[in-house]
């Protein structure tokens, strides 16, 4: 006569495990959301399956070059700033909505933002995640509009921003003009103090 081997469980909808209640390997059953359980050696209680909601991943860094260890989906709230002094920041829609996946965080920013005064370079602050990459990479296409005229001619360079610039240990970006070099509050200022940013793009996380 066969036996049943029945492991631990809780009919409590979204109960976990306690660490004290499990030894390494053991398996721990919610029946009432369909999750499963156990302890790892380090002592630690890991959800591995969730019934009807696809893979759970632990999001704990792995160095393993054939480990995909993370992925989670968020929103962040983008804030602006400058590199000398902060502008005073008036009327703004703002979305950024994101996804990381391994050590790549995707993202789709948009953001439409009235600034008066500041000085020095304007940052983009909020990234969900300190940025690994080369300091001088460009990451991302992002068409910038001034009020929201494109502006072209020898004004273009300082304002018209085609790429958007991570650096390294950093959650924020600086907008890039079309000449490289960083669009500043003066130059949004002298274009009516509102601009807009539509961006796609993705970069490296630790």
């Amino acid at each position: 006569m066969s036996n049943a081997i029945l492991h631990k469980y809780s009919a409590t909808a979204g109960a976990v495990p306690a660490a004290g209640s499990l030894t390494p390997r053991e398996l721990s059953i919610n029946t009432a959301d369909g999750r499963l359980f156990t302890k790892t050696t380090g002592g630690a209680v890991q959800e591995f399956a969730r019934q009807g909601k696809g893979m759970t991943f632990g999001n704990v860094a792995d160095a393993g070059a054939t480990v995909l260890d993370w992925y989670e989906e968020g929103s962040s709230t983008i804030t602006v700033t400058a590199s000398v002094t902060n502008p005073t920041l008036g009327a703004a829609t703002k979305s950024c909505k994101w996804t990381r996946m391994g050590n790549v965080v995707f993202f789709q920013l948009f953001i439409e933002q009235a600034i008066t005064g500041g000085s020095g370079a304007l940052f983009l602050n909020g990234f969900p995640y300190p940025a690994v990459v080369d300091t001088s990479a460009v990451y991302g296409f992002c068409p910038a509009h001034i009020n929201p005229t494109e502006i072209t001619g020898a004004d273009q360079p300082a304002i018209y921003a085609t790429g958007i610039k991570f650096s390294n240990g950093t959650s924020y970006v600086r907008l890039q003009g079309s000449d490289f070099s960083s669009i500043s509050c003066a130059a949004v200022a002298a274009y009516g103090g509102t601009f807009k940013v539509l961006c796609n793009g993705h970069y490296f996380c630790a």
